[in-house]
């Protein structure tokens, strides 16, 4: 397993729709903000078909980020605060792969610790399962953890929960 670094994941708390503290749902102002800056037009993306993305199988939150089940887990569900063991893989809507570390990376779970969207992604996540998030331009990361001229492009992240401790 190898421990990446923070950044790779950084986001402001201020693009987080809720932050889940010791079971209850505390709402931050970024809610509305957020789904007013998600840019139309997402189903309109000609995605590689080696990414299987399928929007019309996949669950639309109110932010315009997509994101479905490829298999459902039976372990624990993701909380606020747990320490997660993940396969992380992050692509650009064309397939060329962004970041895919070696292994698994284990990172304890605090609002801002991932990519926009890959928060909301993960809630509701069990142990066992993997699950794909299509992240819309302008929702992506900020130049800290990857180029700018990602930001404006579609990503599409697999997620491989191994572990909720």
């Amino acid at each position: 397993m190898r421990l990446l670094p923070r950044a790779l994941f950084a986001i402001p708390v201020a693009l987080l729709a809720t932050a889940s503290v010791a079971g209850a749902q505390v709402p931050t102002p970024s809610t509305a903000a957020m789904a007013a800056e998600v840019p139309e037009g997402l189903e309109r993306v000609a995605f590689a078909p080696s990414l299987g993305v399928d929007l019309s199988r996949s669950e639309r939150l109110a932010s315009g980020i997509y994101r479905r089940d490829l298999r459902v887990g039976a372990g624990d569900t993701v909380r606020v605060a747990a320490t997660l063991t993940l396969h992380v893989t992050v692509r650009r809507a064309d397939g060329r792969v962004i970041n895919a570390p070696a292994g698994a990376t284990v990172v304890q779970w605090r609002p801002g610790t991932f990519l926009p969207g890959v928060e909301q992604g993960l809630r509701g996540m069990r142990a066992g399962g993997r699950r794909q998030v299509v992240i819309p331009g302008g929702v992506g990361p900020s130049g800290d953890a990857l180029r700018d001229s990602q930001i404006a492009q579609p990503l599409v992240v697999d997620l491989e929960l191994v572990a909720v401790n």
